[in-house]
């Protein structure tokens, strides 16, 4: 549970239930194994809470005014969240997502569970990283796992594993979940697993699809997966790592690192330009057309508009201050949670740090823009009813989060499982998981074209 810390809004307090997350010699390699960029990415441990001597959690500084990455690659999400975002703030936002990777890899930390829920993204562009009590830390001798994964996100050589729990990860695993993340940014939310089946029977999950590397865009290999309809091509982008990044000799290592992400994505942030007709697309300069009046055709509204031409420039840093933080916790105001007691700090210094070298794009208020008047059909209510989908299940966490996601792939199967198998909050938010997505299977099922619709996402 997280809490405010009374007296220091620039703080938060994450207390752990009895019996449930870290004993406290994670929580201590992380103080140890932190430099002052590691304390610049967000939601790491400033120090350890105790009481009556008893570890029960941490301080961290408190994230405000940013929201999930995944509110802002989906496109109806990003206008609403992400007004005045263009396709440079896109692949900006991706440049650093590669930095906050480049930084946590350089300090011998893997994230393991990479996902759009621990990456959260500001209006300049600028990304913080939370949940970081749950990466794979070493210290010395000591290693201590990141037991929790997403399976989207999870490369080809995990996909079969059935718990994580014993799974030691390395920084070309993490490779995987950030290219399909910039994948995602810089093609307006599409997975690069997910697109249209070409082959015989029922189109693989994206778990099935990353298993067996039928990655929807390839140029090299045929797949049977082709791109979703009215999805970027991917001749939009310049060669650079966007084929080695899901070839399926990777698994041991090749991957790009972050390092190699912010090169090719600065080298694309100087190389966009302005569309002739609509002032709001910006798009790769090679690319032979404008891809964005093209995906608009279809009736689908990808960005705001952005009335006048500015450059990137360099966003503020902030000052690192030490102070103290000798104060009782207060609860944070989150639907759900309650402060049992009060926790008194004593003698508790807080160094926090910021170098913050992301740079963030000045843009103008947005066009408004005109609703488009195209009637639904069965495929864009499939369309929508994913997207509703994925809303949902990115906002689940834990073991509620591991039940929605047991549900999601036991349901495809001839005789899937029951939730009462299941215990706990994994029991609850898989009976969720399983209401909401009663309606959708029905339809899926009488319905080829919503069928293609929900995979098209």
């Amino acid at each position: 549970m997280v809490f405010d810390v009374r007296g220091r809004d620039d703080l938060a307090a994450k207390i752990y239930l009895p019996g449930k997350g870290n004993d406290g010699a994670k929580i201590s390699a992380m103080l140890d194994v932190a430099d002052q960029r590691l304390h610049s990415l967000g939601a790491w441990p400033t120090d350890t809470l105790c009481e009556e001597g008893k570890f029960v959690g941490f301080l961290m500084p408190k994230i405000e005014g940013h929201r999930s990455v995944f509110d802002l690659y989906v496109p109806k999400l990003r206008l609403q969240e992400f007004p005045q975002a263009d396709w440079r703030f896109l692949v900006r936002a991706a440049e650093n997502v590669a930095r906050a990777f480049d930084f946590i890899h350089q300090a011998g930390v893997v994230i393991g569970d990479v996902n759009n829920s621990n990456l959260l993204v500001a209006n300049d562009a600028t990304v913080k990283c939370i949940d970081c009590d749950s990466f794979q830390i070493s210290a010395g001798s000591e290693r201590w796992l990141c037991r929790v994964g997403t399976g989207d996100y999870q490369p080809p050589e995990m996909q079969q594993l059935t718990s994580y729990e014993q799974v030691v990860r390395t920084p070309n695993h993490d490779n995987f979940g950030l290219a399909v993340t910039i994948f995602r940014l810089l093609f307006a939310g599409r997975h690069p697993f997910s697109g249209r089946y070409q082959g015989q029977g029922d189109a693989p999950s994206i778990e099935d699809a990353i298993k067996a590397s039928l990655y929807a865009y390839s140029e090299r290999r045929q797949t049977g997966l082709q791109p979703p309809a009215n999805a970027l091509p991917i001749d939009a982008l310049p060669t650079d790592l966007r084929e080695l990044a899901f070839d399926p000799g990777t698994t041991n290592g090749g991957r790009p690192i972050a390092g190699a992400w912010m090169t090719a994505l600065q080298t694309l942030g100087r190389n966009v330009r302005q569309c002739d007709a609509i002032r709001s697309h910006w798009f790769y300069s090679k690319a032979p057309n404008c891809p964005w009046c093209d995906i608009e055709q279809s009736g689908a509204a990808m960005f705001g508009g952005a009335t006048q031409r500015q450059r990137p420039h360099p966003g503020p840093g902030r000052t690192p201050q030490a102070v103290p933080a000798s104060q009782a916790i207060a609860p944070l105001r989150r639907v759900g949670f309650a402060m049992v007691g009060v926790l008194v700090l004593i003698g508790v210094v807080v160094n926090l740090a910021s170098s913050n070298k992301a740079t963030s794009i000045a843009l103008s208020r947005p066009l408004p823009r005109a609703e488009s008047a195209t009637e639904p059909t069965p495929f864009t209510d499939g369309q929508h009813d994913r997207q509703a989908w994925e809303t949902w299940f990115t906002a689940t966490t834990g073991d509620y989060r591991k039940g929605a996601s047991w549900w999601a792939r036991q349901r495809s199967l001839p005789r899937p499982g029951s939730c009462l198998a299941l215990s706990g909050d994994a029991r609850g938010g898989c009976l969720a998981a399983k209401d909401k997505l009663a309606a959708s299977d029905v339809r899926r099922n009488a319905n080829p074209d919503y069928w293609r619709g929900w995979n098209s996402y």
